[in-house]
């Protein structure tokens, strides 16, 4: 997993969620986790989150928040990789199989495409859960002891197992 760490500023403290404003412009890695596009209205470029509150926070506190993410290969791999894959296995079984109960072959073709389509949605579905579990795609928010930021501000990229 990749981990992306922002340097920003708390801006409000809401119920149970704080506002922070990320710091410095948008780079080339931070469009790798989009994370501020998904929070973001479409014209709103301020990069602005909403973060749950998991330590006592206060405005103009400066935090960092982090992001962490399998690596761009593996993603793409289970989102595109497994459906097609899984669909094309299914094809190929469902045609083979089509006649030997008396089937049409393309209705054959048609349905194990579907059944293996479905089979690696669960796949995903499975993953994407097992990611979640460890944190993936979750922003929090990273305080030192003294609720402030030390040294090595900014935008940082580290990889986690």
């Amino acid at each position: 997993m990749m981990t992306f760490i922002e340097e920003g500023t708390v801006v409000a403290v809401l119920d149970r969620e704080c506002v922070v404003r990320l710091r410095g412009e948008e780079g080339d890695r931070c469009r790798q986790c989009g994370l501020c596009q998904a929070a973001a209205e479409e014209s709103d470029r301020r990069r602005i989150l909403r973060l749950p509150v998991t330590q006592p926070v206060q405005v103009g506190m400066t935090v960092r928040v982090e992001v962490r993410q399998p690596n761009s290969a593996a993603l793409a791999m289970v989102l595109f990789g497994l459906p097609m894959a899984g669909a094309a296995a299914g094809a190929v079984i469902g045609g083979a199989g089509a006649g030997l109960i008396g089937w049409p072959r393309w209705v054959g073709v048609l349905v194990g495409a579907v059944a293996g389509l479905l089979v690696a949605a669960r796949i995903v579905r499975a993953t994407e859960r097992r990611w979640k579990a460890k944190g993936a795609f979750t922003p929090r928010i990273i305080l030192a002891a003294d609720g402030t930021i030390q040294a090595g501000a900014g935008h940082e990229e580290r990889n986690v197992g």
